[in-house]
């Protein structure tokens, strides 16, 4: 029964917009009754924060390759997947799309749909600094952002492609900008600039 619900609901959530998500709509398409939709979730808000939460689990994993790089590319590489998926895209258009009235109603509804993306985010990121390709304290949530935030403008806004020389790229980008610099080659180029020096002198 709860499948056939949350399906519904982001059917409903996707063809005609987050107004159109009523009880009664969605358990007359589920072929359920209404009354057993509201014992079991209350409303439209805790409706589509369910749907949402198990369309996050069933999508996005955590990768655990072994290196920092290997774990960005693979989670950026989800992320991408999901955006490439037209009715995983209608989601997040619909999600995107819902009128201001409703920020307060949907405040937990982001809540769950990122949640999940920013645990992956943080498991990835405590892992690489145990392995020393971090720095203790790097904001987990920052290089998540700068991460999969790309992914999401292409899909939503440039259109753009979502190819692999994306995901590579971006990957790259990330690393360089937080991974931890080898002190070995801190101290040859500091070495360098000081036999520079001793030269001119």
């Amino acid at each position: 029964m709860r499948d056939a619900v949350l399906e519904a609901t982001l059917e409903l959530l996707t063809a005609d917009g987050y107004a159109a998500v009523t009880v009664p709509r969605v358990a007359d398409l589920a072929d359920v009754h209404s009354s057993t939709v509201y014992r079991r979730w209350g409303g439209r808000a805790q409706l589509v924060a369910d749907a949402v939460r198990q369309l996050s689990e069933s999508t996005i994993a955590t990768p655990d390759t072994g290196n920092l790089a290997g774990d960005l590319r693979a989670l950026l590489g989800d992320v991408v997947g999901l955006l490439s998926h037209p009715p995983s895209l209608a989601v997040i258009r619909a999600l995107a799309g819902i009128p201001p009235e409703f920020d307060q109603e949907i405040s937990a509804i982001k809540v769950q749909f990122w949640r999940g993306r920013f645990d992956a985010g943080t498991a990835i990121v405590e892992r690489a600094i145990s392995r020393g390709e971090l720095a203790t304290g790097t904001d987990p949530q920052q290089v998540f952002e700068l991460l999969v935030g790309p992914a999401y403008l292409r899909a939503l806004l440039s259109g753009f492609p979502l190819d692999n020389a994306f995901t590579t790229a971006t990957a790259n980008h990330v690393l360089r900008a937080f991974r931890r610099p080898d002190p070995r080659i801190r101290d040859s180029g500091q070495a360098s600039s000081e036999n520079d020096t001793r030269s001119r002198r």
